[in-house]
């Protein structure tokens, strides 16, 4: 009897357990799905914002190679900025950007505003004052763009890696963090988290893009994948992104999101 018994909870939990484990795929592949679907989107525009030049707006991949650097200028100065939105400023400058970085396999460094040639500017002005910056470099109609009724945009130059940044100074704190990471999102390769347009000073168009997530974490692990190539087509892609996505969301499971970093600490390094 008490062997009976015995095997009988032996067949249980061998049943339960293998219950658990197919609960636990389901629910990995099932976050898996929803991510190629977010990531397809990310991808399949090229850019829907004021300042996308018609013969960069075909969808593919297209990913920035190399170490990165980041300048901001403003008309305000930091100071000038609504408390909310410079604490967030310097943090998302300062230690949201290198561990971005780290996903992407790509150590990026915020410069002094003045600094020239930098990758990704940021501009936050008057509409004045856009204009202004933007007309010495023979774009001014990429400037009257920019500051006729919308509250932001974005003009990335594939054939320099070289991204603008800009924002209306009279916009929201709110706008403002959501043009801003939604705009260095588009620059790394993921401009279709902005779902719409941000015409409006105010009210955050679509879902706002605002706050380093942990989707963002595994979209720019898996852009930057080494399996992912520059100029693939967006169906080449997300059939790529079905292969990767499943096994990045094992390992965040058994080790966290740092166990997706492609750039670590050097070996008895103080920083851990």
């Amino acid at each position: 009897m008490g062997f009976l018994r015995a095997f009988f909870l032996v067949f249980l939990t061998c049943i339960l357990g293998s219950s658990t484990v197919r609960a636990e795929t389901r629910g990995i592949q099932d976050e898996a799905n929803r991510l190629v679907m977010k990531f397809e989107k990310a991808i399949s525009r090229a850019s829907i914002w004021p300042l996308a030049l018609d013969a960069e707006k075909r969808p593919q991949v297209n990913k920035q190679a190399g170490a990165l650097s980041v300048t901001l200028r403003s008309d305000l100065g930091v100071e000038g900025f609504h408390y909310t939105f410079r604490s967030w400023l310097v943090d998302l400058l300062y230690v949201k950007l290198p561990t971005m970085g780290k996903y992407m396999g790509i150590p990026i460094s915020t410069l002094p505003g003045d600094t020239p040639n930098s990758n990704i500017e940021i501009w936050i002005g008057s509409p004045e004052t856009i204009a202004e910056w933007l007309s010495h470099r023979h774009d001014d109609a990429i400037a009257r763009r920019a500051v006729r009724n919308t509250a932001c945009g974005v003009d990335i130059r594939d054939s320099t890696r070289s991204t603008k940044i800009v924002i209306r100074h009279d916009t929201s704190p709110a706008v403002m963090r959501h043009c801003t990471l939604a705009g260095i999102l588009a620059a790394f390769g993921l401009p279709g988290l902005m779902s719409e347009a941000q015409t409006s000073l105010t009210e955050i168009k679509g879902e706002p893009v605002d706050t380093f997530n942990n989707d963002i974490r595994v979209l720019l692990r898996v852009l930057y994948d080494a399996r992912m190539r520059n100029g693939m087509t967006v169906e080449q892609a997300v059939a790529q992104a079905r292969n990767i996505v499943p096994g990045l969301l094992k390992l965040v499971d058994t080790e966290g999101y740092p166990a997706l970093f492609q750039i670590r600490a050097a070996p008895n390094s103080a920083v851990r």
